[in-house]
């Protein structure tokens, strides 16, 4: 879950949500400065599911027996997170190889410094008796991408070099600024967020990309613009609202939410 709190409450949204917004965001990629990665279908398809390992999470949320908070997708245990990570990579794998491929690269991604490309985005840190553990999920992964990978080339037309080609470089960083402007929407759409590096092209120089917000509410501006020109782009995110206090119990915080009603918060996104 992804969690603000706000005047006395915590604003939940599930993880699937935000990452069909995501998908959203990767549909209308690409312009005369911006080119969309290829294939573009399979990459909008794992944008879109990219959160699809949180499924079960959202829908059996956990308490941090500590605090009393509910955890969020920063404070979620490694022995919960790790195998639905896994999982979630081989659900979207199993009709899109290549989305597969790339959305286990992002599961990756959160315990390697996004393969030396992080630029100061949120990150967890790793407690050293968890090092161990982290490197065995890491070469799972890993594997788990080759036989994607095998896959892909087989079942999707593409060539065998791609796994390693500028083109996926491309794709998966595409993905992590797309996956960010909706996580950071959700977090605090009044502060500027850094949205990190993606390249215009395959290979090309890689550019900064930043959200601020505007001083219009629900007005947020991304620069520089990646997206179509036409029009700007909305975004809506189904929410529940608990009150802050303790939980006592995973069971205590499932049947506040149940009890909770949907709001819906939209933003619209702008050059």
């Amino acid at each position: 879950m992804i969690i603000r709190p706000e005047n006395g409450a915590w604003i939940v949204t599930r993880q699937i949500d935000h990452g069909h917004q995501s998908g959203v965001l990767a549909s209308r990629w690409g312009n005369e400065l911006f080119a969309r990665p290829i294939p573009f279908d399979e990459l909008v398809d794992a944008c879109d599911k990219h959160d699809e390992a949180w499924r079960y999470l959202d829908e059996h949320p956990s308490v941090d027996q500590t605090s009393g908070e509910p955890h969020s997708f920063m404070t979620m245990p490694l022995d919960r997170l790790l195998p639905v990570y896994r999982d979630g990579a081989e659900r979207v794998g199993k009709d899109n190889p290549y989305g597969g491929f790339l959305v286990a690269m992002h599961y990756q991604g959160f315990f390697n410094q996004r393969f030396g490309l992080d630029q100061g985005l949120l990150a967890r840190s790793v407690p050293i008796n968890d090092v161990e553990v982290i490197r065995t999920y890491l070469a799972s992964m890993e594997m788990m991408r080759g036989r994607l990978r095998s896959r892909a080339i087989e079942t999707q037309q593409l060539s065998c070099h791609w796994a390693t080609a500028p083109s996926t470089v491309h794709a998966y960083l595409m993905l992590q600024v797309v996956d960010v402007i909706s996580l950071f929407l959700c977090l605090d759409p009044t502060r500027t967020w850094p949205l990190g590096w993606v390249p215009r092209t395959p290979g090309g120089t890689l550019m900064t990309l930043t959200m601020r917000p505007s001083t219009e509410a629900g007005l947020v501006h991304v620069e520089p613009w990646p997206f179509q020109r036409a029009g700007v782009i909305e975004l809506n995110f189904p929410v529940r609202r608990l009150v802050q206090r303790r939980f006592e119990s995973d069971d205590d915080l499932r049947q506040s939410l149940h009890l909770s009603p949907w709001e819906h918060f939209s933003f619209r996104v702008a050059p």
